[in-house]
């Protein structure tokens, strides 16, 4: 599956899951993995698990968990340089920052002012968002967009 990631949610980007309404299945937004709605999934220890159980169980064993998911994206996708992602990680894990940062081999302070860092930017996304929204409502797509021509030969997002 190849999810459209501007039709989704801050929910569900968080799950790592989305349920396909059209196919009544939960879908792993990382990989094609589908979990039939209807369906019962057996385990190998002998349980059984509902289609959000299987497909939470799937995401933790292929993929970690939705944050890692997430920033296994990239830098284009979600802005996270490799470093960035890997002190997003550490922190995630809920260890005290002196822990935090041995294991990055940062010192602490450095560690709380990325954090702070983290902070402001995740702010300015929301006003961010909050702007566009206000700014793109209004926009009618008769107003200025024109369909693809035939002889376009570079033809990309910002086309």
């Amino acid at each position: 599956m190849n999810p459209d990631w501007d039709q989704l949610s801050v929910h569900q980007l968080s799950e790592g899951l989305v349920y396909d309404t059209q196919a009544q299945a939960y879908q792993c937004l990382f990989c094609s993995a589908h979990f039939a709605a209807e369906e019962v999934f057996p385990q190998a220890d002998g349980r059984y698990l509902t289609a959000v159980g299987a497909a939470q169980l799937h995401l933790s064993q292929a993929h970690g968990s939705a944050l890692q998911g997430l920033l296994t994206l990239g830098r284009k996708d979600a802005g996270f340089t490799e470093r960035q992602a890997q002190v997003l990680l550490e922190i995630a894990q809920g260890k005290d920052d002196r822990q935090s940062a041995a294991a990055l081999g940062i010192s602490p302070s450095t560690l709380r002012h990325m954090r702070f860092t983290f902070r402001e930017r995740a702010r300015q996304a929301r006003l961010c968002l909050a702007i566009l929204d206000l700014a793109l409502s209004k926009h009618h797509p008769k107003d200025g967009l024109v369909p693809i021509h035939k002889g376009a030969t570079m033809v990309d997002d910002r086309y």
